[in-house]
């Protein structure tokens, strides 16, 4: 008798040990950081590098995360070389899966009905990569903004193809796209007639093709003039998406971004790029929303 007490003693320690770790994963997987006040107008950049991978990004409030990925024995496998997707992280497992769970729950990543970037980078030229990143989009169809016939409708996730993609030609050939790709450019003069908005929905650049200054000191003048510019170019774009990246760590320049009318800032020191996008007097208090 006391050897079967003993063994509903453990089995009974046993049970609350597994649906205690079974609440904590749940939880962790469908309810949003409680401590968040806002969300903040950046992405994490190399995304998979963080201790945790998409769950860093999200407990911070951020509203999106670039991966890198190859197509290894079928599967889409994070990494910046195929030696670290060789790991066997994959986009689906780290990514698609979590972001399902908590638009299921939430009914979009933050439950607040924005939707969230997710920016995908295929680093070969290879069409197969590229159908198997199709294919999985498709599976979870229902997270994602998507295309059909020229017409876009928003979805709790923005993909965007950073990276190698088959001609223009090729995609616009498409019936159903569940992602859209960027233009690379210098200033935001876009033609909508040469790159339609449903198709190049995100525009790209560097910090350093808007201006040379580090962030150190009083803003210089020509910073100024070229922010006012900016921001000129930007009202004339307000269908696409503008992201900023290599970004000087400063709050005087963070601000000035946000202010006219970029949307996200890269970064790969998350915890550095919250704490000045917190201390930004606009980070959590802007009135107004560029692109979609």
């Amino acid at each position: 008798m006391p050897i079967v007490l003993n063994m509903l003693a453990l089995l009974t320690d046993w049970i609350r040990v597994v649906t205690a770790v079974s609440i904590l994963i749940l939880s962790e997987v469908c309810i949003p950081n409680p401590a968040l006040s806002s969300t903040l107008p950046a992405y994490a950049h190399n995304d998979y590098k963080n201790a945790r991978p998409l769950w860093d990004a999200l407990d911070r409030g951020y509203r999106g995360v670039e991966v890198d990925v190859f197509l290894v024995d079928g599967q889409l496998l994070l990494g910046h070389d195929l030696n670290e997707a060789a790991r066997g992280e994959s986009l689906e497992e780290f990514y698609l899966h979590v972001l399902e769970r908590r638009v299921e729950d939430l009914g979009s990543v933050y439950g607040d009905g924005r939707s969230f970037l997710l920016n995908v980078e295929l680093k070969e030229a290879d069409p197969a990569a590229f159908d198997e990143t199709r294919r999985l989009l498709a599976k979870y169809a229902p997270l994602f903004t998507t295309t059909v016939e020229g017409e876009l409708s928003p979805g709790p996730v923005q993909v965007i193809l950073v990276g190698w993609h088959p001609p223009v030609e090729e995609l616009l050939s498409l019936t159903v796209r569940r992602f859209g790709i960027q233009k690379r450019s210098p200033d935001l003069r876009v033609s909508e007639e040469e790159c339609p908005a449903h198709l190049y929905q995100l525009i790209s650049l560097e910090f350093r093709e808007l201006s040379r200054w580090n962030g150190v000191g009083s803003p210089p003048r020509r910073f100024r003039e070229r922010m006012r510019r900016f921001y000129r170019e930007r009202r004339r774009a307000p269908d696409r998406l503008v992201r900023v990246f290599e970004v000087p760590r400063s709050k005087i320049i963070y601000r000035e971004l946000i202010e006219n009318g970029v949307d996200y800032i890269g970064t790969k020191t998350i915890e550095d790029t919250r704490i000045l996008l917190e201390r930004s007097e606009t980070a959590g208090s802007r009135q107004f929303r560029w692109g979609r």
